[in-house]
C-alpha cells in the first residue's frame, strides 16, 4: 500500500464568510484535510485569541488541481483589501474585507482559468478599479466619489 502525496492530490480551495468582533471578512484558504477539520481548527484558533466561537459561513468549497497556486493568485489579487488585526489567529493573513459577491466572482474566474483585470483607473480612495458593479468599473468599495 502506498500513500499519495498531497502535492499530487486535489486539495480543497475554500472561501469563508466570517464575523469576528463585529468585523465582516472573507477567508481564502486551502486544505488537504477534511474541510470540516480545517473549519474546526480555524474556529478554535480564533477562540484562543478572542474567547468566543466566531460566526463562520462557508461560501465556496471545491477540490481543485493546483490549489496552492490558485489560493496565492487570489490572495495577491486581493492584497489591497487584507484584514488587519492585533489579535492574530491561524489563517488571519488570508482574510480580506471586500464585498462577498466580488470575491466569489473572482474565485470562480480563477477556477475557470480566466484572466483577471490587474490594472485600471485609480479610484479617488487610492485603490484600482478592477471590478465591475452595475456596468461601471469600481474599486470594490460601495462608495461614490465625493462631490467637488
Amino acid at each position: 500500500m502506498f500513500k499519495v502525496s498531497t502535492k499530487d492530490a486535489r486539495d480543497t480551495l475554500y472561501l469563508l464568510e466570517m464575523e469576528i468582533e463585529g468585523e465582516r471578512m472573507l477567508k481564502i484558504g486551502i486544505t488537504s484535510k477534511k474541510f470540516e477539520e480545517r473549519l474546526q481548527s480555524i474556529a478554535m484558533s480564533i477562540y484562543s485569541k478572542h474567547r468566543y466561537v466566531p460566526w463562520i459561513r462557508p461560501k465556496r468549497i471545491r477540490k481543485v488541481d493546483n490549489a496552492l497556486v490558485k489560493e496565492q493568485k487570489l490572495l495577491e489579487y486581493f492584497k489591497e483589501y487584507k484584514f488587519e488585526t492585533e489579535k492574530q489567529w491561524g489563517g488571519y493573513t488570508e482574510t480580506v474585507q471586500l464585498e462577498l459577491d466580488l470575491v466569489v466572482e473572482v474565485y470562480e474566474k480563477v477556477l475557470r482559468g480566466e484572466e483577471l483585470a490587474e490594472d485600471g483607473e485609480v479610484c479617488w480612495c487610492g485603490k484600482i478599479k478592477k471590478f465591475e458593479v452595475d456596468g461601471e468599473k469600481c474599486c470594490g468599495h460601495k462608495h461614490k466619489e465625493p462631490a467637488v
